[in-house]
């Protein structure tokens, strides 16, 4: 995950060159010509010094676009992100880990800006999506502890809201995962048992039957929100054109 926040970081600056051998491959050409007498030793560390002071230079003043990628992919980032962060709203929801409340907090500029839940008392950091309004809501992981988080339109996100685990979000739990979903893990992807936010079923994703009004999609099985009931839904609802 490491890797992938300073690759992702590292293109969001237009330095995609640094995840690359470019500049290994260029270092190793000139130690060639300086020994075969084709350069001076002194021009060639003159040029390397001015190219890696050109990047540091660049990284320093973009650091804002690693340290959000940083949040991307790492679940916890510790008290050195929230130090340079802006708090948008103290007291948020409850740590799962300790029990104490989470600070809302935004770092970078509006172009950049990445969100996420601060807990003081054990310096932790998780990441929330860059998108939509955040609000504590009454229940919380059955997994990990932590209050969920209500995700409603607004600040770029047009949907009609879902919740999630600040924790499990990034973390995919194994127990509640029916298979690897790979990225965000927001509770409608979750099938812990006797949660109200978990939305998926086991099996879920096999169709019943083929949907009669398409005739094209199967129809799956899904739980309805905020409700211990069930009901068959066509795989075709949210393509395009939709079923």
């Amino acid at each position: 995950k490491l890797g992938l926040s300073l690759f992702d970081g590292y293109g969001a600056m237009g330095r995609g060159n640094l995840t690359q051998p470019t500049l290994r491959r260029q270092q190793e050409q000139d130690c060639r010509a300086i020994a075969a007498n084709q350069r001076a030793k002194d021009l060639v560390l003159q040029d390397q010094r001015e190219a890696m002071k050109q990047i540091f230079s660049s990284v320093t003043r973009e650091g804002d676009k690693l340290r959000h990628a940083a949040r991307e992919h790492l679940s916890t980032l510790g008290g050195a992100a929230a130090a340079s962060a802006r708090t948008q709203r103290r007291h948020l929801s409850r740590c799962g880990a300790c029990n104490s409340m989470m600070d809302l907090k935004r770092d970078g500029d509006q172009n950049t800006a990445g969100f996420f839940l601060f807990c003081s008392s054990c310096a932790r950091a998780l990441p929330l999506p860059r998108k939509g309004i955040f609000s504590a809501h009454d229940e919380s992981c059955r997994i990990c502890g932590y209050q969920a988080i209500q995700v409603g339109p607004g600040n770029g996100y047009n949907g009609n809201g879902y919740t999630l685990c600040p924790h499990c979000f990034k973390n995919p739990p194994p127990e509640a995962a029916e298979t690897e979903t790979g990225g965000d893990f927001p509770c409608f992807k979750c099938s812990k048992a006797g949660c109200p936010l978990a939305k998926k079923i086991i099996g879920g994703d096999t169709p019943l039957f083929t949907c009669r009004a398409c005739r094209k999609e199967g129809m799956e099985l899904k739980k309805m929100k905020d409700k211990d009931s069930f009901f068959a839904s066509c795989a075709g609802y949210r393509s395009t054109p939709k079923c």
